[in-house]
């Protein structure tokens, strides 16, 4: 059995894992897994035990970016970690495949392993980009466009920790009104739902301004395109009441679903269970596990500048029934791969090939 000693950040100890919404970016899936992860060797101790083998540290404990500038996360986060000891893994629940103010730590504490949710291909870190998220591209009137040169031997040391937002969607934040909904083509008036929120708040990371040239310019873009055809489909857009959005949805042939702060986002998962034709960006190298998106099998992809995005709406729509298949092809695809015992089965696979476990 292995034991495991989840560092959430919270209480005297860090150690408290009493509140689930807490734990929700790292660990909710280890919490309502626990009885079942018994069954693979997996146990997760509580009540402040010290018989483990293992600490899981929440990213809460070892980064912050609302510290004003990188250097000082990093920092925090050194320092935090020095006071560990025994064998222990950084949990990165962040939304991105960004490794800035992670893989910094990781060079710099003794870390058996950095596990997030996901993660893009090696040689695509090398490549700079503002905050390390690719999509972003590299701003020059800002500091953080971040680049990482990852030898192969450290790419060993970053994992994927086995779930990502599709297990918080399926089992904390789906409303029965999408459950086990099969798909049905009736009632399909509105052509397209795009309905998100575009304009983001102001928002500093790490001292750098993330908003209007970033977040908002991406998912704004996608309205902006959407105008040129605005005379010739029915389109709903713009952000409205969540109730108000799903009724459309179940309404929509497409669901378009932009990259928000990470490039998987719970539109993703609301849009195909509300039977829509997804239609996302790209999701370039990335490698998340479990990964249901797959281009032209469970999502329609488009480039991420939204430049093909009318024509790839005008194919569809004029050939709609050619891409149902791929609308069923996604319930079925999310509903099987996010079950937990695929869960169990990851850290169990992990745990028992730890010396060569690798992210790919």
């Amino acid at each position: 059995m292995i034991k495991l000693k989840i560092i959430s950040g919270k209480g005297k100890n860090y150690d408290d894992i009493s509140d689930i919404g807490s734990l929700r970016r790292c660990f909710s899936t280890w919490v309502y897994s626990a009885d079942m992860l018994r069954d693979y060797s997996i146990e997760i101790v509580r009540d402040g035990s010290n018989d483990y083998d293992y600490e899981l540290i929440d990213k809460r404990c070892w980064q912050d970016r609302k510290l004003g500038s990188l250097e000082k996360s990093i920092e925090k986060g050194v320092d935090f970690l020095s006071k560990r000891t025994g064998d222990y893994f950084l949990m990165d629940g962040g939304d991105c495949t960004s490794l800035m103010a992670s893989i910094e730590v990781l060079r710099n504490s003794n870390a058996k392993m950095l596990l997030k949710k996901h993660v893009i291909a090696r040689e695509d870190y090398a490549k700079p980009s503002f905050l390390g998220r690719w999509w972003f591209g590299v701003h020059e009137d800002q500091k953080l466009n971040m680049s990482y040169d990852i030898s192969e031997e450290e790419w060993k040391k970053i994992g994927l920790c086995g779930h990502n937002n599709g297990h918080e969607h399926v089992y904390e934040r789906t409303p029965p009104q999408l459950n086990n909904i099969p798909y049905n083509p009736n009632g399909r008036d509105i052509d397209i739902c795009a309905i998100w929120q575009g304009i983001h708040p102001p928002n500093l990371d790490y001292g750098d301004k993330n908003d209007e040239a970033t977040y908002t310019h991406h998912r704004v873009g996608c309205w902006d395109e959407l105008k040129k055809i605005e005379d010739k489909r029915k389109i709903a857009k713009d952000f409205i009441p969540y109730n108000e959005y799903l009724n459309i949805a179940f309404r929509s042939k497409i669901g378009i679903s932009p990259y928000g702060m990470g490039e998987l986002c719970f539109r993703d998962y609301e849009l195909v269970q509300a039977g829509c034709l997804l239609i996302k960006p790209n999701m370039g190298s990335l490698i998340t596990a479990p990964d249901w998106l797959i281009p032209n099998e469970t999502y329609v992809p488009v480039k991420t500048d939204w430049s093909d995005l009318n024509e790839t709406i005008e194919k569809v729509l004029n050939n709609f029934k050619d891409y149902e298949h791929i609308i069923i092809n996604a319930q079925k695809k999310l509903n099987e791969v996010h079950k937990l015992e695929h869960f169990c089965m990851h850290q169990y696979n992990f745990f028992s090939n730890l010396e060569g476990i690798t992210n790919g």
